[in-house]
Parts: structure tokens; sequence; C-alpha cells
């Protein structure tokens, strides 16, 4: 369980006795492939699509809530600096949000951030990006995964 949202259980995990996590990550762990390097990601939300778009250094990922009582969700990425280096621009359904740099060395950067729950579109990109790019990205994006749902429902 995990009562303050931070992504992080708040109950000990037994792996097999001894062997114990104090600390467990709750969510569904994902790569995104940006060849030659992998954008991990760590959701407790279901992820319905994820791409990178190396044109803008992109990464969209439209998520939806696992359970129906689900009304807070979190994304924790790794993201290599030679695919997007920091500062970045996050933005969950077109509102930027605030995230927090778990980690960063010359390499890359883990960042961490929380939403309220429905289904979303997050879109990271570095923070000089165009307005104009970011937001013909969000309709390709959109229009993508309404494609997408359409066609699993056929």
């Amino acid at each position: 369980m995990d009562i303050n949202s931070d992504g992080i259980a708040d109950e000990v995990y037994v792996i097999d006795y001894p062997n114990v996590d104090a600390y467990p990550l709750v969510g569904t762990f994902s790569i995104l492939e940006a060849p030659p390097y992998n954008i991990e990601i760590v959701c407790n939300s279901t992820i319905n699509g994820i791409s990178y778009y190396p044109s803008n250094n992109t990464i969209a990922i439209t998520i939806s809530n696992s359970t129906s009582t689900q009304t807070y969700g979190f994304c924790r990425l790794t993201i290599p600096h030679e695919v997007m280096a920091p500062p970045y621009n996050v933005t969950v359904d077109e509102k930027t949000v605030t995230y927090d740099t778990v980690f960063e060395n010359e390499s890359l950067s883990i960042i961490y951030f929380t939403y309220q729950h429905s289904t979303l579109e997050i879109i990271i990109t570095p923070e000089h990006s165009s307005t104009i790019t970011t937001l013909l990205l969000l309709t390709l994006t959109l229009i993508s995964a309404i494609i997408t749902k359409k066609n699993a429902k056929n």
C-alpha cells in the first residue's frame, strides 16, 4: 500500500525470508527504446501508449488509472542525457506539472512526478522546446491513441 502516493510502498515486501525489500516501488516497469539508449519508466498507471520522437526530443505517454478507485498516479523516468538533457518541461493533459529530480549525474536524470487520475497524456520535452512543436505532437499523439483504442474495440 502507498498511503502518501510517492511511489514507494509503506509496507515491507517479503521476497523470501529473510530477504525483504523495505522500500519497494509500487508500479510497473517499462522500457521505451530510444536507440541506442533506453528510457526506463516506473508507473502505477496503465500505460496505453509510449512514444519517443527524436526529431524534437519528446517523450509522449498515454495512461489511464489501473483500477476504478485509483485517484492518483505517479511516473518515475530514467532519461539518458544523450536522449534528452535537463531541464525538462513535463505536462499532463497540457498543464505543466512540477517534477522532482530523484537522481542526476553527467549521463542521466531520474525524475518523478504525480498527477490526479483519469485518462491522461503526459508529454516530456526539453525546456527549450517550442510551444508549436509540443502542440503538434500532442495532437498527433491524441489521434494515434484514438485510432489505437478504436482498433482495439474492433
